[in-house]
């Protein structure tokens, strides 16, 4: 995996990207909303990746399309970038033939995703937005009802910065360390 950093933050230490991934993650989302998009784009302001990622990561937000049942968007933001970097090719994804190897490379793609999972799990408990959301906010506010995503951001800017923003500052934070991390190591 080569991953390949823009410009404006080419000769940052570590540390600094880690920092700079935290403070973009963060602005984004309280800026744009969509935690999953929002990761992505973060993420995207550091990394040369292709932007329809960013567009591909919308609706993930929510525990997946504001249905609040699944997965945090944040955390599903975060492990697309990792797959994009680390994830198993496409050319190694058949509907032809079984060929064992694969499964290896399916096998190997795991670590990055796997290792953000349990930082997250590590530090908020859950993975699902609806038990994340009652953790933060005390309650559970759908946002595709307009009434319900006023009253959450009203919250939000009580208890900001331990909201769903610093979340996906966390995991923007997290992912940049995997894939440095990861990048350090194949080049040992």
């Amino acid at each position: 995996m080569i991953i390949k950093i823009n410009q404006t933050y080419i000769g940052l230490s570590h540390e600094l990207l880690l920092d700079r991934a935290e403070e973009l993650g963060y602005n984004v989302t309280k800026n744009s909303g969509s935690c999953s998009q929002s990761t992505v784009a973060a993420l995207k302001y550091i990394l040369d990746f292709d932007p329809m990622l960013v567009k591909a990561s919308t609706s993930l937000c929510g525990g997946t399309a504001v249905q609040h049942l699944g997965t945090c968007g944040a955390l599903a933001g975060g492990i697309m970038v990792l797959d994009y970097y680390t994830g198993r090719p496409p050319d190694k994804v058949s509907c032809e033939e079984y060929i064992p190897e694969n499964w290896d490379i399916l096998k190997q793609a795991f670590s990055g995703p796997k290792s953000l999972t349990d930082r997250f799990i590590n530090k908020y408990g859950s993975i699902l937005c609806p038990q994340l959301e009652r953790n933060l906010y005390g309650r559970i506010y759908y946002g595709s009802d307009p009434d319900e995503a006023r009253k959450k951001k009203e919250k939000q800017e009580i208890i900001a910065p331990n909201d769903c923003f610093g979340i996906v500052a966390d995991v923007c934070r997290w992912v940049m360390d995997i894939l440095l991390q990861d990048e350090t190591d194949q080049n040992s």
